[in-house]
């Protein structure tokens, strides 16, 4: 038994345990201004070609909007803060730059393993909680509930910045049936089931288009009526210290940021390199450079990550060496079977081959390497109509 310490300090104990530097508790009707924001956006067409974003809005709103008897939302932050510049390797023609938070493991995998065990914990602490694990592929709106916990606040740049982490979270979220106040409480209880003794079953509903909602119902055995009791519970909003400094704002190479605080994917580079399923348009080329999945401009130049420590950051987002300055010319050579033996274990594979190969040709053809014409050559041929028009694209600009 403990009970010297509240389920909130037992709770960020056992997250920090786990891999996680930022845990904090917000009602689940804690940022009641996300849905008309959400809807101003959508409305705006700014989601580009995420039809998810727009066919889930309606779940997407609110946490109750996606199960009805959420209570409270456990928000949850696991640091891969980098041990080098970010923008290190930019104008490095031969090479393709990775974003910071693809080049060591999956982070859907990480996080939502350390998601599953913190929610098994609590259950065996608080038997008859129901609970549903989130991490990036629902509709939930992990910034704005993650702000509402006290994690940080959403920047200028729409991303969520943290005082001791900067830029540099993955978010999670579990939404449960607790009531918030239920954390701040000191609770004396009867020994509990082990976590292998409390149920835990998965459901998939892929009714959500490219990013389906995968949740993770975990339920523990009722206890006896009074067992836990329900308070009010609090809210730890941080303030917005992003101030007059508009750095990532000037930073990012497309103008995705129409106004502070504002994103247009359709301009945004991670967005045109991972999600846009078609030809990367013209106009956003050039810029693009050396950049072949996503782009970290906006997160690397926020002030505030000069307190987060690559210490802190979960071993397993490590960065591979194969994946830290990877050779143009070895990535275009890549058939389907050499693309997955690369990516294996990394969120790149989600994109596919044909994606990446479109990516490496934008940035060959912005390379200055003629060197790269014989690979670029190859693939004009391509069976992907996309990746051929790349191709040629890549050879003029080559030429």
């Amino acid at each position: 038994m403990q009970e010297d310490k509240t389920l909130m300090q037992r709770l960020q104990a056992k997250a920090t345990e786990l891999g996680f530097v930022a845990c904090g508790i917000a009602r689940a009707d804690a940022a009641p201004q996300t849905a008309a924001r959400l809807r101003e956006w959508l409305d705006a067409g700014m989601h580009g070609g995420m039809i998810w974003m727009e066919e889930r809005a309606h779940q997407r709103q609110t946490p109750a909007s996606l199960w009805p008897e959420v209570r409270s939302v456990i928000a949850l932050g696991m640091s891969y803060a980098p041990a080098t510049d970010p923008l290190a390797l930019a104008g490095e023609g031969g090479i393709g730059r990775i974003s910071v938070y693809a080049q060591g493991g999956d982070y859907h995998d990480v996080v939502k393993r350390a998601l599953k065990a913190l929610a098994r914990w609590l259950v065996a602490e608080v038997p008859g909680t129901d609970l549903k694990v989130f991490v990036d592929t629902a509709p939930v709106m992990e910034k704005p509930l993650s702000a509402a916990a006290g994690l940080g606040w959403q920047g200028k740049h729409t991303n969520l910045v943290s005082r001791e982490h900067g830029s540099w979270l993955f978010l999670g979220a579990i939404y449960t049936t607790l009531e918030a106040g239920v954390f701040e409480e000191v609770t004396v209880l009867n020994p509990s089931p082990s976590p292998a003794k409390a149920g835990a079953q998965s459901r998939a509903d892929h009714g959500g288009g490219q990013h389906s909602l995968s949740s993770d119902i975990i339920t523990g055995p009722r206890p006896s009526p009074g067992k836990v009791e329900e308070g009010e519970g609090k809210e730890a909003r941080v303030i917005d210290r992003c101030g007059s400094c508009d750095a990532c704002q000037r930073a990012c190479p497309t103008d995705a940021f129409p106004a502070p605080y504002r994103l247009d994917a359709r301009r945004c580079i991670s967005y045109l390199t991972i999600e846009h399923a078609g030809p990367i348009p013209h106009e956003f080329r050039a810029a693009i450079g050396n950049r072949i999945y996503g782009c970290d401009d906006c997160l690397a130049v926020c002030p505030w990550n000069k307190f987060a420590e690559s210490a802190a950051a979960n071993r397993a987002f490590l960065p591979r060496a194969e994946l830290v300055a990877p050779a143009l010319g070895d990535l275009l050579a890549l058939d389907d079977a050499g693309f997955r033996q690369v990516f294996a274990g990394s969120p790149i594979k989600r994109i596919g081959r044909n994606k990446m190969m479109r990516n490496c040709l934008i940035a060959a053809g912005n390379s200055g390497d003629a060197g790269l014409a014989g690979r670029v050559r190859a693939l004009l041929a391509d069976p992907d109509p996309v990746v051929a028009e790349a191709a040629v694209w890549a050879l003029e600009q080559l030429s």
